[in-house]
């Protein structure tokens, strides 16, 4: 009886050992898949950022022309209202 516990034990031992092999295996292979997906990534970060500077540029440019364009009619209404009032 005793022999039969011993040698289930060491039966199931072995194939637990079997199944460590075969998920360390799986892990590596998931770490590898996660770390090429992150350094593609990181790669095409400058790519991206130069790609992305062109419309900010033009983008700053609208709104300064938004900002000069609402000084101009300030700049207007202040004057009528000094016409006015000098009137």
């Amino acid at each position: 009886m005793e022999k039969e516990i011993i040698w289930e034990f060491e039966k199931l031992y072995h194939s637990l050992g079997g199944r460590e092999y075969c998920l360390l295996a799986c892990l590596e292979e998931l770490h590898l898949s996660i770390y090429n997906s992150i350094n593609g990534t990181i790669t095409q970060l400058p790519c991206n950022i130069s790609h992305m500077s062109s419309p900010i540029v033009q983008l700053e440019g609208k709104q300064q022309h938004r900002n000069r364009e609402f000084l101009q009619d300030i700049r207007n209404t202040l004057s009528r209202a000094e016409r006015i009032r000098i009137s």
